[in-house]
Formats: C-alpha cells, structure tokens, sequence
C-alpha cells in the first residue's frame, strides 16, 4: 500500500540542476518544484525496485522531512498506571447521567 512505504533513500540520482540525491517514495518527496505540474514531475521521476514510482529527492530535503507525512508519531499509546482505567470507571462523576 502507498502509505506503509518506508521512508528510506534509494538508488543515488541526479536532479534536474544536477545535484546529488536519492530515489525516495513520492508520499516522502512532495516538492513544490513539481507538486502542482506533472510535467516537471518527469524531471524527477525514478524506480524504486522496479515496481514503485519514486522522485528524486534532494538529501537536505529529506532530512527536513524527519520521517516525510507521520512526523513523530508514537508507535503505541501510552501505557496506563495499573488500575487507572478501573479507577475511572468506578468513580461516580466519570459514569455519566
């Protein structure tokens, strides 16, 4: 699926000024140099393992990103103390009307 696409650096590519960078997953890559004109989106174009459409991305950009779409979403809730949920079950102003 195109949003459980890892946000790694590919193969090295060259960007249309001729700078240094790296096949990344489109979702990683949204530049305003070609977000709104597919035709400059050729200029970027690259194959990520044969099978995906990826950009050219610049390194600097990337970093930027710090992890493209999520940011630094937690991968789990956080934990409760021992018996906090029962605890706000049981207490009569949490039980509603």
């Amino acid at each position: 699926m195109f949003f459980l696409q890892p946000n790694v650096p590919y193969q090295a590519c060259l960007l249309p000024d001729g700078k240094q960078g790296h096949c990344r997953h489109l979702n990683y890559c949204m530049m305003d140099a070609f977000k709104n004109d597919f035709t400059k989106f050729m200029d970027y174009l690259c194959v990520i393992k044969r099978s995906a459409i990826g950009a050219c991305c610049p390194d600097s950009f990337a970093d930027e990103r710090n992890g493209g779409l999520a940011g630094d979403l937690p991968a789990t809730a956080p934990r409760e103390e021992e018996n906090e949920a029962i605890t706000r079950i049981t207490r009569a102003e949490n039980r509603g009307p």
